[in-house]
């Protein structure tokens, strides 16, 4: 009974600090250029391609790499996940401040059902992140009993 009561107070008392990137769950308008069509034909997740992230009228140079493992294979994914690398200098006080990569999940084919899959995946990491504070605190929790 220590227990259950010991997590239903951390999962009601928890009060997390959020990044202000993710402070809202409303989309994010942003532009990203770069050499996607030898981005696209790449499986090396080594490579890095310059480019740039546009947000509110403002340019940040970017690097872009592949990221993943089953959705690199060509037959799995036509488009393949990405890793946003930021240069610290051009994003201190901005919205993008606490951010040194971020990775960038992208609908895997042009059909609509990889489009559901990809609400999908938003949605299942919108409900880890409500729990996760919570079930790391419970996890940390060690009972005197």
């Amino acid at each position: 009974m220590t227990r259950i009561l010991m997590l239903t107070l951390l999962l009601t008392n928890c009060v997390a600090t959020a990044d202000p990137l993710f402070e809202s769950d409303e989309p994010l308008s942003v532009t990203i250029t770069g050499p996607f069509s030898a981005i696209t034909t790449s499986t090396n997740k080594d490579e890095t391609w310059a480019g740039t992230l546009t947000h509110e009228g403002v340019d940040y140079e970017i690097n872009l790499s592949l990221r993943g493992n089953s959705r690199l294979i060509k037959n799995t994914c036509r488009y393949p996940p990405l890793r946003i690398d930021f240069k610290k200098k051009q994003i201190k006080d901005t919205l993008f401040e606490k951010q040194n990569d971020i990775k960038l999940v992208v609908q895997c084919n042009a059909r609509n059902d990889y489009a559901d899959y990809l609400r999908a995946e938003y949605l299942l990491y919108r409900a880890f992140n409500l729990l996760a504070l919570p079930l790391i605190e419970w996890a940390d929790y060690r009972s005197p009993l």
